[in-house]
């Protein structure tokens, strides 16, 4: 967590904080917290598959769909050292399986 603590702190907040407005069903709150980690933060993949999810729950599995195709995580990283790179995977791999786990928990 190094990399992110030292160089894009309000990225983890803002993440966080999309991920339980998401889990607690706060779909607008959610969208617009997404919103402003992808214009701020080129490196997250988090909220790109959130949108995605969140486009299909509206009714726009297509738009959804090209979303997810298009997302491209070697691109998103190829900015960053190997070590930042691999934290960030770590810290997607570590969301999505909370966000997993929390949607079983609450058998959604």
């Amino acid at each position: 967590m190094k990399f992110l603590v030292q160089v894009h702190p309000e990225d983890r907040e803002l993440q966080y904080y999309a991920i339980e407005t998401y889990l607690a069903g706060r779909r607008d709150e959610c969208e617009r917290t997404v919103g402003k980690i992808s214009k701020k933060f080129k490196h997250v993949l988090l909220p790109h598959l959130l949108q995605a999810d969140l486009l299909r729950r509206q009714g726009e599995s297509k738009t959804a769909k090209r979303l997810v195709r298009n997302l491209d995580f070697d691109e998103i990283l190829e900015d960053l050292d190997s070590s930042a790179a691999a934290e960030i995977r770590a810290r997607s791999i570590l969301d999505l399986n909370h966000i997993c786990m929390e949607i079983d928990r609450q058998n959604r």
